[in-house]
């Protein structure tokens, strides 16, 4: 059997997951996720408020107490960075696990922001084939991770 790895990834999270066999009742043998490493980007753990001076964002008061006026603090431009830059480490991670266990194939399950900032990634991953599911599965059970992932057609549990 070949040796696969998954990654389920948030803004904030990572979970990397091996797929090891088990067997049913029955005698067939199905797949079964077992967590390997857990991965946390403290940054998008943080309120905007422990981040930002503003709490609010897009107002500021006027000079002399005038009418407050719209800005633009850069929140999103922010957010948007520190997930490319954390995009960057799960890959890392990844490439570093791949190797320690010579996997051939691989999975990445995200949001579709998340899941486009891993793509533009990916050279940082060695030479794997890889599976891609756009969706939001980090807080799932590895049982019905493995059952999201089955009815996406990207394995079999």
């Amino acid at each position: 059997m070949e040796q696969q790895l998954i990654a389920v990834v948030d803004g904030s999270r990572a979970r990397y997951f091996s797929v090891g066999t088990r067997t049913t009742p029955s005698g067939e043998e199905k797949n079964k996720l077992t967590e390997v490493e857990t991965l946390v980007n403290p940054e998008n753990r943080l309120k905007d408020g422990e981040i930002f001076s503003e709490t609010r964002p897009g107002t500021r008061a006027g000079a002399g107490g005038a009418t407050a006026h719209g800005v633009d603090d850069r929140r999103d431009a922010h957010h948007t960075e520190t997930d490319r830059k954390f995009a960057k480490q799960v890959l890392a991670k990844m490439a570093e696990l791949i190797e320690e266990t010579d996997v051939t194939y691989a999975i990445l399950a995200a949001g579709p922001k998340m899941l486009g900032h891993l793509r533009d990634n990916r050279g940082l991953l060695p030479r794997v084939d890889v599976g891609e599911l756009p969706k939001h599965l980090t807080e799932l059970s590895a049982h019905d991770l493995c059952l999201r992932l089955e009815a996406a057609s990207l394995l079999r549990c």
